[in-house]
């Protein structure tokens, strides 16, 4: 039971880091198209629609929820690990296009490609970002195993 529990919140604490992650990318991201916009327009009057900060969580929140596909109690192989990242990509590109279709984040084709830009470059930072912190994280464990190991070679 505690092995479940242990599980369990290691899946909570992933998916909040997740939208921690996403959501800050997010706001950062759109934050720059807007004073990039303001830049090319000189428009200092362009801003967000009220309904912005509900549609950053309104994404934020499932596409974080999509980090769930690569839980597992035992070790992925190679091949679960490439079919668990598909699945996680068509999950996200169904959201993330889904409320794009329903908030109705671009008008014409041109609006729709800067939304998969914001995608892809949002995608491959959260990527870059999980894998530094889960490097940190097993290194800071094979350091206390190094450490374990050193202290039982001495007692003996």
């Amino acid at each position: 039971m505690n092995k479940n529990k242990e599980f369990i919140k290691e899946a909570f604490k992933d998916v909040i880091t997740q939208f921690q992650l996403i959501t800050v990318l997010l706001l950062f991201l759109l934050g720059m198209l807007g004073f990039i916009s303001y830049l090319a327009n000189g428009d200092i009057a362009q801003s967000f629609d009220w309904a912005f900060p509900f549609q950053v969580f309104g994404i934020s929140i499932p596409t974080s929820l999509c980090t769930l596909v690569f839980m597992s109690k035992h070790e992925l192989t190679k091949n679960e690990f490439i079919v668990r990242c598909v699945i996680h990509l068509v999950l996200l590109l169904v959201i993330v296009f889904g409320e794009g279709f329903l908030f109705k984040w671009w008008r014409e084709p041109s609006g729709m490609i800067t939304v998969a830009i914001i995608f892809i470059i949002i995608y491959v930072g959260v990527w870059i970002i999980t894998t530094m912190i889960d490097k940190k994280h097993s290194d800071s464990i094979n350091k206390a195993l190094h450490n374990v190991k050193t202290k039982e070679d001495a007692k003996e």
